[in-house]
C-alpha cells in the first residue's frame, strides 16, 4: 500500500487527468441506441459474431478495425471500451507533450484542451467514432517515436545535434513499432493517413533544421540525411506491414475484391461526391482536392522556412495540424466528429504558440524580436484556417451543457428514462417497441429500407444482404443485388422507413408477392411481417 501510495503521489498529474476523462464520459454509459454511425458499427460487429465475412457478407465503407472493435456484446460494452481507450490515449498524449520539456502550466493546459475537446459532445467526443480510435493508435506511435534519436534531434538545437554514426537496434525496433501503430490507425479510418504523415514530418524538420540555421555546416548534411532516410525506411516498413497483412487476410478469406472495393477504394468515391454551396467559384476551388493540396503544401513550406524563429515543438505540431486539417476536410462534410482529427495537434499548437512570447527575451536585437512576432502572427493566420473552414462548411456543434443537465436529471429521478432517451432521438420509442417484437419472435435477420441502423443494433439482428442503410444501396446502385438477397431468403420482418417508402417501388412489389402484412405502424416506420410457414 505504501508503494501504491508513493506511485500515485509521484504521478498525480496524469492520474488526475485520467479521472477527469472517466468523469466526463460517465454519461455516455447511459445513452440509448440513437446515433447512426454507431448503429452501423454495432450492426456489423453483431453480423461478424454470427459468422458473416466483412465486406463480402456485410459492408460499410471504412477500413476494417472499427468493425472488429464493435464485436462487443452491446452498446454499453462499446462505450466502456471507448472510455478505457480514451484514458490510455490521454496518457499517451500527456507523455508526448511531456517530451517537449515544457513548463508545467503548458503541459497541463495542453492536456486539458485535449481532454475537453475529445470528451465533450460538442464534436461528438462522447460517441465511439473512428477518429478517436485512430487517435489512440497515432499517439501511441508518436510516443514510441519520442524514444528514438530522430525525435531527440528534432528538439535539439541544430548546432548541437548529436547525429548517430549508425542506427541502433533499439531505434529500429521503436521506429518500426511506431509505424505499425500508425498503420493500424489507417486500418481504422483512412484519413488517419494524414496523422501518420506527421511521423514522417518529424524527419523532414530534422533534415531541414540545419539548412535554415544561419550557422549550418555543410559537413552536417550527410549524417542528417542518412538519419532521416533510414528512419523513413523503417517507419514506412512499419506502416505497410499491418496493411499488407490485412490484404493477405482478406485474400485468404476470398474477399479481397470486396475489401478493395469498399474498405479501400470506396473512400475516394465518398470523398468526392459531396457538393458545397459556396457563392463564388474561386472560393469553391480551395475546397477541391488540388486547392486543399496547394494550401497544405504552401503552409508546410512556410513552416519549414521559418522554423528557425519558433520552437521545433511548434513547427512540428503546426505541420501536423495542417496535415490533419487536410484529412478532416477530405470529404468536405461538416460532420463534427471529422474535426476530432484536429484536436491533438491543435492542443499542442495553441499552447506552444502562447509559450513563444515567453521566449522573446532570449533575442537581444529588435530585428530578431520583430521577426519572431511576425512568425507568431503568421502561425495564428494558419491556425485561423480552421474556423474559416468550419464557417464556410456551415459547421454546427452538439449542445454540451444540456447533455450533462439531462443526464443529471435522469440520474436523480427528475425525468423518466423514456423522456431522457427521446431527447437524443425521437425515433427511440419506436425502435424500442419494434425491437421487443423482433426479439420475441426470435428473428436473427431483418431488412430495413431506409436509414435506421440503430434498430438492427438494439434488436441484435443483422440485415438480409450486405447493406445496413439505404444510402449505400442508392449510392452504388445495388438495388438488383439487394432484391436478389431478399428474394432468396425473405426475412421474417421488413421495416420501411416513412421517408423512403416511395423511393423504391420494387420494395412494395416484394412485400405483396411474399404476403407480408403490416405488423405495426409506428410514427416513423412500418414493421411488416411475413406469415409463418
Amino acid at each position: 500500500m505504501q508503494r501504491l501510495d508513493s506511485f500515485v503521489k509521484q504521478h498525480w498529474g496524469w492520474w488526475s487527468l485520467l479521472i477527469a476523462v472517466l468523469l466526463f464520459r460517465l454519461p455516455t454509459l447511459c445513452e440509448p441506441y440513437w446515433y447512426g454511425d454507431e448503429g452501423i458499427y454495432l450492426t456489423i460487429g453483431n453480423a461478424l459474431r454470427q459468422g458473416r465475412l466483412l465486406y463480402a457478407g456485410i459492408v460499410d465503407h471504412k477500413t476494417p478495425l472499427i468493425y472488429y472493435f464493435a464485436m462487443v456484446p452491446s452498446q454499453l460494452w462499446f462505450r466502456i471500451l471507448m472510455m478505457v481507450w480514451m484514458m490510455v490515449t490521454t496518457w499517451c498524449f500527456y507523455q508526448l507533450v511531456s517530451s517537449f520539456g515544457w513548463r508545467r502550466w503548458q503541459t497541463w493546459l495542453s492536456s486539458w484542451i485535449f481532454i475537453l475537446l475529445t470528451s465533450l459532445p460538442a464534436f461528438e467526443g462522447n460517441i465511439p467514432n473512428g477518429e478517436l480510435f485512430v487517435m489512440g493508435f497515432v499517439l501511441a506511435g508518436l510516443l514510441l517515436l519520442t524514444r528514438t534519436r530522430l525525435w531527440l534531434n528534432l528538439l535539439a538545437d541544430p548546432r548541437h545535434a548529436r547525429l548517430p554514426s549508425h542506427w541502433s537496434k533499439r531505434d529500429i525496433t521503436l521506429t518500426v513499432l511506431a509505424g505499425m501503430s500508425g498503420g493500424l490507425g489507417i486500418l481504422t479510418k483512412v484519413p488517419g493517413l494524414f496523422d501518420v504523415a506527421a511521423m514522417a514530418w518529424v524527419g523532414w524538420l530534422v533534415l531541414t533544421a540545419g539548412v535554415v540555421d544561419k550557422e549550418f555546416k555543410a559537413h552536417d548534411w550527410w549524417p542528417r540525411l542518412k538519419l532521416v532516410i533510414t528512419s523513413w525506411w523503417w517507419l514506412g516498413l512499419g506502416i505497410v506491414t499491418p496493411i499488407a497483412l490485412s490484404v493477405l487476410y482478406f485474400t485468404l478469406r476470398g474477399s479481397f475484391a470486396s475489401y478493395l472495393e469498399f474498405g479501400l477504394l470506396y473512400n475516394f468515391h465518398y470523398a468526392g461526391n459531396w457538393q458545397l454551396d459556396l457563392p463564388w467559384p474561386w472560393l469553391a476551388f480551395w475546397f477541391t482536392l488540388p486547392g486543399k493540396m496547394l494550401i497544405m503544401a504552401v503552409g508546410l513550406l512556410l513552416v519549414t522556412a521559418w522554423q528557425r524563429w519558433q520552437s521545433q515543438a511548434l513547427s512540428w505540431s503546426l505541420g501536423w495540424l495542417l496535415l490533419a486539417l487536410f484529412g478532416s476536410l477530405l470529404s468536405n462534410r461538416p460532420y463534427p466528429h471529422y474535426f476530432l482529427q484536429l484536436v491533438p495537434a491543435l492542443s499542442i499548437v495553441v499552447v506552444a504558440w502562447l509559450g513563444e512570447l515567453t521566449h522573446l527575451k532570449q533575442y537581444r536585437y529588435f530585428r530578431d524580436k520583430s521577426l519572431v512576432l511576425v512568425v507568431w502572427l503568421a502561425t495564428a493566420a494558419l491556425v485561423a484556417l480552421i474556423p474559416v473552414s468550419l464557417l464556410l462548411l456551415k459547421f454546427g456543434m452538439y449542445p454540451t451543457l444540456s447533455y450533462y443537465q439531462n443526464w443529471w436529471q435522469v440520474v436523480t429521478g427528475q425525468i423518466s428514462r423514456e423522456t431522457y432517451y427521446q431527447r437524443f432521438n425521437w425515433i427511440i420509442p419506436d425502435n424500442t417497441r419494434a425491437a421487443n417484437i423482433i426479439r420475441s419472435a426470435g428473428a436473427q435477420e431483418i431488412f430495413i429500407w431506409g436509414t435506421n441502423p440503430m434498430l438492427y443494433a438494439v434488436s441484435q439482428t443483422a440485415p438480409t444482404g450486405r447493406f445496413t442503410v439505404a444510402f449505400h444501396i442508392k449510392d452504388i446502385n445495388a438495388f438488383d443485388e439487394t432484391m436478389r438477397d431478399l428474394v432468396a431468403d425473405p426475412p421474417l420482418f421488413v421495416v420501411v422507413m416513412n421517408e423512403d417508402a416511395e423511393t423504391w417501388p420494387e420494395m412494395q412489389t416484394f412485400l405483396t408477392a411474399n404476403a407480408y402484412q403490416p405488423n405495426y405502424s409506428f410514427e416513423h416506420f412500418v414493421l411488416w411481417k411475413r406469415p409463418s410457414n
